[in-house]
């Protein structure tokens, strides 16, 4: 139907102009992924010196946190590779 009203010279033409959007955590996600192991480096003692709490709707948030406390080592993590030098988050991807 687009292609018989439309044309497909035009739904090209539409398609080439579109932008291309962020997610919808706009990035931050994949920035994150990229220094998990430096977060694991900090994380376990960020856990052990902060209590979380909240009400009814952050119960599921320190639930997660909760699992993440056990999950983590509690042993000294080094950074990986990602933080090697000076990189910055553009670097790396």
């Amino acid at each position: 139907m687009l292609r018989g009203k439309i044309g497909m010279s035009r739904l090209r033409t539409a398609h080439a102009r579109a932008t291309v959007r962020l997610p919808r955590d706009h990035g931050q996600l994949r920035l994150l992924e990229g220094s998990y192991p430096y977060i694991r480096q900090f994380a376990p003692k960020v856990l052990e010196a902060v209590r979380f709490k909240g009400g009814t709707e952050a119960k599921p948030l320190i639930e997660a946190l909760g699992i993440l406390r056990e999950q983590l080592p509690t042993t000294n993590v080094q950074p990986g590779p990602c933080l090697a030098g000076s990189a910055t988050a553009a670097d790396r991807d």
